[in-house]
């Protein structure tokens, strides 16, 4: 295995694999000359890397073994960016079109977008929303068609997040965040937040009361009513303070959860309404990684290592020195990454024991998925699609 690691590192795998410095989020070479939705027991005369080997339904060098489907997802242009986002998987391509496939690899659509967009995208029911070169562009998350493309008047520090009536987005200009009405794309309220914002804010919780919490770079953190862009938030709910400064993105672990680490070497679990801390943890290093969660654990990336923590309570579960990322769990299985390596680990959850280690290199992108299907999904840069998970196949 490779030692702990120094030096730059990456962020968590939500969309490109950029320094965190960059970026707050993120995630080469691959699988290439495959056509259609096909899953690996009729898949023959497909394009795969001579490293791998699959054996009927059986992909024994990868982990979780059983092959779902695997798809061309960009008719073989080079992906540059690939996430996975609330069971939809969007795949950019270098000359800025997005393809949106479900958790069985069915294409939903495909939109041009002219550009890469800027930062990975934000969802809600009914909305997928980007920053495309200085627009805020959304598009139906059902069919791809474009509602809104409309140019800010802002320049954005951060992510963007969709609640049910808006779209918010940090902006440079003033240490502000804005509302604006995901129907329209029309400005709504502005609020100072007392300091930059560099990691996407969180919406939690579920319409019609929805909460936006937000983390600045000075140590504040602000919560407030989800509004729809044509009101006008009168207060905040709370205000908090961290020691040092908060660079990642939030994340909301449920609906009455979010989760924040700092560089004051804590991660906060908190409630959105309140802002009281239900529990917190001390890491010993500062934490630049978002964190996130998935069934009853929270994953963090610290300089050392992947932390594993109970959501309950926070308490450490185990460490990991060699992974950086939480890809899926499945059962009492987690798969984790390497980044520096792209060595996928699968670990036992309640140890975090090595079960088994593959040579992931094939791969340019590991989605992340912290929803509860267990599915793997790994993209190659040409597009091709492949989804695992550890079912034993029918006989």
């Amino acid at each position: 295995m490779a030692s702990p690691k120094g030096g730059p590192r990456f962020c968590s795998g939500f969309w490109s694999r950029v320094p965190i410095a960059a970026s707050g989020l993120c995630v080469a070479w691959l699988l290439s000359g495959c056509a259609g939705t096909s899953s690996a027991s009729d898949a023959s005369g497909m394009g795969r890397p001579a490293r791998l080997q699959f054996q009927g339904d059986i992909a024994p060098d990868l982990p979780l073994h059983h092959v779902l489907w695997q798809r061309a997802s960009s008719q073989g242009a080079p992906v540059v960016r690939a996430i996975l986002r609330d069971g939809l998987i969007l795949v950019a391509t270098e000359k800025g079109w997005i393809h949106a496939y479900d958790m069985d690899g069915t294409q939903q659509w495909s939109e041009d977008l002219g550009q890469v967009p800027q930062f990975p995208p934000t969802l809600n029911s009914h909305e997928v929303a980007f920053v495309v070169d200085n627009d805020l562009v959304v598009l139906s998350r059902a069919t791809g068609a474009r509602k809104v493309r409309k140019r800010l008047s802002f320049t954005p520090s951060a992510p963007p997040v969709a609640g049910e009536m808006a779209v918010y987005i940090p902006a440079w200009d003033g240490s502000r965040i804005y509302a604006l009405d995901v129907h329209s794309g029309d400005e709504g309220w502005r609020l100072r937040t007392g300091g930059p914002v560099s990691g996407a804010p969180a919406v939690v919780g579920n319409a019609p009361r929805q909460l936006l919490v937000v983390a600045t770079e000075n140590g504040g953190v602000l919560g407030l009513d989800a509004l729809p862009a044509d009101a006008v938030p009168d207060k905040m709910l709370w205000e908090s303070e961290t020691q040092g400064r908060n660079t990642a993105s939030l994340f909301a672990a449920t609906a009455d959860t979010v989760l924040l680490a700092s560089e004051d070497m804590f991660v906060y679990a908190l409630d959105p309404v309140t802002g009281e801390r239900r529990w917190s943890y001390g890491a010993a290093e500062p934490l630049v990684r978002t964190p996130v969660s998935s069934g009853d654990a929270v994953f963090v990336a610290a300089p050392s290592g992947l932390l594993a923590l109970s959501l309950l309570d926070g308490h450490l579960l185990w460490k990991h020195g060699n992974a950086d990322r939480l890809l899926v769990r499945d059962g009492g299985r987690a798969v984790l990454l390497d980044e520096e390596t792209s060595n996928l680990l699968t670990v036992d959850m309640a140890t975090g024991a090595v079960l088994e280690e593959h040579d992931g290199s094939a791969f340019a992108f590991f989605l992340t998925n912290t929803g509860g299907n267990g599915r793997l999904v790994l993209v190659g840069k040409t597009g091709e699609m492949l989804a695992l998970d550890g079912r034993l196949p029918t006989p």
